[in-house]
């Protein structure tokens, strides 16, 4: 990167900053808490739609909520495919990952399973949580299914 690059990001910063801070009425503080609440009551209409409890107490959370998948088969590809579909299929991209990782594992970590990982920002609704909701709540059905593909990926 130029010298004039890196000035000129440099210069931008506090105008993102105020602009940024400047998107709620109470600024960042208060754009911080939104986020976490919008975050909470998307985190709630997963665990809702898929009939088990939130992993995490409120007070875990920030912006950012992970909800494990149960009906999945705890594989890299389960993952994937899940993932790819959610795209694909309905037009959502939010990350779904085995949790912990392997070498977490392999050291005694726990058993692995399925997690989708949902953000919240400004730009978000809590419709596409709802959405996000459906879909993943119809895949958990088709997954208990010994026919589906996703009950194949169930067994493993």
């Amino acid at each position: 990167r130029s010298t004039e690059t890196i000035v000129s990001e440099a210069f931008a910063m506090p105008a993102a900053i105020r602009f940024v801070g400047g998107l709620h009425e109470d600024g960042w503080s208060g754009l911080m808490a939104a986020n976490a609440a919008l975050a909470r009551a998307g985190r709630d209409r997963l665990c809702e739609a898929l009939g088990i409890a939130p992993p995490a107490p409120d007070t875990m959370l920030g912006s950012m909520a992970a909800v494990p998948l149960p009906d999945l088969a705890p594989t890299a590809a389960s993952a994937q495919q899940l993932q790819a579909a959610l795209f694909d299929e309905d037009r959502i991209e939010v990350p779904v990952v085995v949790f912990p990782v392997r070498a977490a594992v392999d050291a005694g970590g726990g058993p692995a399973q399925i997690l989708v990982r949902i953000s919240a920002q400004h730009y978000n609704q809590p419709e596409e949580y709802t959405w996000l909701a459906e879909r993943l709540a119809t895949r958990a059905r088709a997954a208990r299914s010994p026919r589906s593909l996703l009950g194949r990926l169930r067994r493993g």
